[in-house]
């Protein structure tokens, strides 16, 4: 008789593990839960008939209804009916346990399916990103059946659905990074669609057979390049040839030059006043010729705009002539658009183009950027004066046909003041000087802005298109985990077994989403640079790294080092705390806002929304448990600004201490769901069975519970901050000054010819 008093001291994972299995028995008691038949029909590798879809997808749904009333009823009486404590991933996955567990036998001897479980299971497409089911592999598993015992085996639905819902998850380190996500077990994957609206130009194919380029650009990146919608396809710029000289100013004047637009460089020049001819029919560039030349069905908008003027100076001094062109914006002034002419052809726009605004002063420069020539601009530029002119311009576009001509009527000295603002008298001296140079000015030439009607759909603009991109991800099937016990065990200690191996499990796949995570840093830290991240907006010039989100969001990543012993200088120790809390608080809210700008995370997530506006984004913090302190003060979060929600957690793991891991996370109702795009990572989780299994070795025979899980840490978005904190325990250590021999301390100083004041040398303000 023993001496000892025995009591139970069972966890309360394993009490409520004991709770499930009871639940599932009772309810496994008429075969209500699994079914051999129904299994058989799940792993069929026939297509199935409609009768035995519908029974398939019946079958579930009980099974389904039943489950969640016993998890419901669990959650109810051991957490005070939290629901929330499990996920919709481990739900799911103990449903799946729930339908393949009827046979284990004919699960494990499975071969290629041809049903898609996902679609039985349920549909698993989200907007825009998609998750297909990837099929198996193998013709069959790589381990055989033959131990299989259906005696041994009485329980092992009963287990198998108990263990997917209990191991199904990680620590909180591993489920805010990578929360967990079911994918069917007789799929060897999964595969995420992501959808993008692509915009790009038309083009024409070249005979020659050269390769073309879309340089399709993702809509998304629009939001922070406005050059991307910038369209002047319709934007009409005369073409300078030798054919059309005679309609632009000459050469001598004002050299042509080149525009860009829509990758297509134009030779274009200034038009000359005076000169009448077709703005429709000079205007036609080499791509529009591709398409046609214009003819009758092709017309000018209305919205036409006297863009900019061309003046021309020129002065002789003692035999020596000076002529400098200077360059005038006139498009944003009043009166410098043509209007409906109420008199005769209603086509007619007229110009009738008056100002005193036009300014010169000491900053004038010529058209080509060099400084003037004409002595009268050079007194004007050393006297730092300033002037104002006349100007009077007129002329006509007919819209319909294009024919067009404008005239420089006069050009005249308005006003003149000194550097002062003083005025200057235009009667003598360098006044008069500078009014005979104005008036001796000419307008030789004019730019336009106006735009072809195309309401002959001559051109199709900018265009746009969907575009798929997917990546397939394998779910490998990991080492095993065995719980060992003498084969002539009764199974009493079934359930602390299959408790070993829901802790086991649980703590290797935390494991597995810390090295993921620093696989992720060492990956990108190898293939992104933010320097070169800048305009490289083409599908061409993506850096091709990590998951889907790389076609949503610029990848980027930094890493730095914050050494604590440097960044915190207080004196006292009282402050110590709130500035080491302040200094960390504030590197990690200046990466999160950098991360947040650059990799344009902010744009993806409002296209992601449908253009309504997003919720804040949480900001996903991972540290360990010393560092994590720091980020809290008295309980209360210190969060990050209004822009961002924020989620700090901790891990245990050794690689974690030091460190401060930053990325972006979504945590809506799909987050158990389906992959998103715009959240770091997830977790894909197969089910599998746990199987009693007699084994012998080395001459002994025992009984094994065992399980073989199947996961795999995916990182969706391509967007890390790592900061290695050092010295925290220095700061901690740090001495403070000691003020009683502050004496000694100030007398070098005061040696140098410091006035140090006398109250420090008393060590009054020491005290203070």
């Amino acid at each position: 008789m023993s001496i000892y008093s025995e009591k139970n001291t069972t966890s309360k994972d394993l009490a409520v593990l004991n709770a499930l299995v009871d639940k599932l028995k009772v309810a496994d008691a008429s075969q209500s839960i699994s079914n051999p038949e129904v299994t058989k029909l799940a792993i069929s590798s026939e297509s199935l008939t409609p009768t035995q879809s519908n029974k398939l997808s019946t079958v579930f749904e009980g099974v389904s209804n039943q489950l969640n009333s016993i998890i419901n009823s669990l959650c109810a009486e051991e957490y005070n009916g939290a629901s929330e404590v499990y996920t919709n991933a481990q739900r799911e996955a103990a449903k799946i346990a729930a339908i393949l567990s009827g046979s284990p036998a004919d699960y494990l001897r499975r071969g290629v399916p041809t049903s898609d479980l996902t679609q039985t299971f349920e549909n698993r497409v989200i907007e825009p990103v998609r998750v297909a089911s990837v099929g198996d592999g193998f013709y069959s598993r790589a381990y055989s059946a033959e131990a299989y015992d259906n005696t041994n085996n009485r329980s092992a639905n009963i287990y198998s659905i108990a263990y997917n819902l209990q191991a199904s998850r990680q620590d909180e380190f591993g489920e805010t990074f990578f929360p967990t996500i079911t994918v069917a077990p007789d799929e060897v994957g999964l595969g995420v669609t992501v959808r993008l609206m692509m915009v790009f130009n038309n083009f024409f194919r070249n005979p020659n057979g050269e390769l073309n380029d879309y340089d399709k650009i993702n809509i998304i990146r629009a939001l922070t390049d406005w050059k991307i919608l910038r369209n002047e396809l319709t934007r009409i710029y005369p073409v300078y040839t030798s054919a059309s000289s005679p309609m632009f100013v000459s050469s001598n004047q004002v050299a042509p030059y080149n525009v860009e637009v829509e990758n297509v460089s134009i030779t274009t020049a200034p038009l000359a006043v005076g000169q009448k001819f077709s703005l429709l029919g000079i205007s036609q560039t080499e791509q529009l010729l591709q398409a046609g030349m214009m003819d009758v069905t092709d017309s000018i908008e209305p919205a036409i705009n006297l863009d900019r003027i061309y003046v021309q100076f020129q002065s002789t001094v003692n035999g020596t002539t000076y002529t400098d062109v200077i360059a005038f914006s006139t498009k944003e002034l009043p009166y410098s658009n043509f209007i409906y002419n109420p008199q005769q052809n209603y086509r007619i726009m007229v110009l009738n183009f008056r100002t005193s605004s036009l300014l010169m002063n000491a900053n004038v420069t010529t058209v080509d950027g060099s400084a003037p020539t004409n002595p009268f601009l050079q007194q004007l530029i050393a006297g730092n004066y300033a002037l104002r002119m006349d100007v009077e311009m007129n002329g006509n576009v007919n819209i319909e046909i294009g024919d067009t001509v404008v005239y420089g009527n006069s050009i005249s000295l308005n006003s003149l003041v000194d550097a002062n603002g003083n005025p200057v008298s235009l009667t003598s001296g360098v006044g008069q000087q500078i009014m005979q140079g104005i008036n001796s000015g000419q307008i030789i030439g004019y730019d336009l802005f106006a735009w072809r009607s195309n309401l002959n759909r001559r051109q199709r603009g900018q265009l746009f298109d969907i575009t798929y991109f997917t990546q397939l991800y394998n779910i490998p099937m990991r080492a095993p985990i065995t719980a060992v016990r003498p084969v002539n065990s009764d199974g009493g200690t079934d359930t602390t077994d299959l408790g070993a191996l829901i802790t086991a499990t649980r703590i290797r796949t935390s494991n597995y989403a810390v090295t993921t995570l620093l696989e992720a840093a060492e990956v990108l830290s190898n293939y992104v640079d933010v320097r070169g991240l800048t305009g490289s907006y083409s599908t061409n010039n993506w850096p091709e790294v990590l998951g889907v989100g790389r076609y949503l969001v610029q990848p980027y990543f930094q890493n730095f080092t914050l050494d604590m012993a440097e960044a915190v200088d207080s004196v006292m120790s009282s402050q110590r705390i709130d500035d080491l809390v302040s200094v960390i608080i504030n590197r990690i809210r200046d990466f999160a806002y950098r991360a947040y700008q650059d990799s344009e995370y902010i744009a993806a997530a409002l296209v992601m929304s449908g253009g309504a506006v997003p919720p804040p984004p949480t900001v996903i913090i991972g540290t360990d448990p010393v560092i994590s302190r720091y980020l809290q003060i008295n309980g209360e979060l210190r969060t990050l600004g209004n822009d961002f929600a924020c989620r700090v957690v901790s891990s245990l793991d050794i690689r974690v201490r030091g460190k401060i891991f930053i990325s972006f996370g979504v945590f809506d109702g799909d987050v158990n769901s389906a992959p998103n795009p715009l959240h770091f990572g997830c977790m894909g989780w197969k089910p599998e069975l746990t199987l009693t299994i007699p084994i012998s070795r080395n001459g002994q025979v025992s009984k094994e519970l065992t399980v073989q899980p199947s996961f795999l840490h995916i990182v969706n978005l391509p967007v890390l901050v790592v900061i290695d904190v050092l010295n925290l325990p220095d700061v901690l250590n740090k001495v403070s000054i000691d003020f009683n021999n502050v004496n000694s301390y100030t007398s070098s100083i005061a040696q140098s010819g410091f006035n140090i004041p006398s109250d420090f040398v008393t060590g009054s303000m020491g005290a203070q």
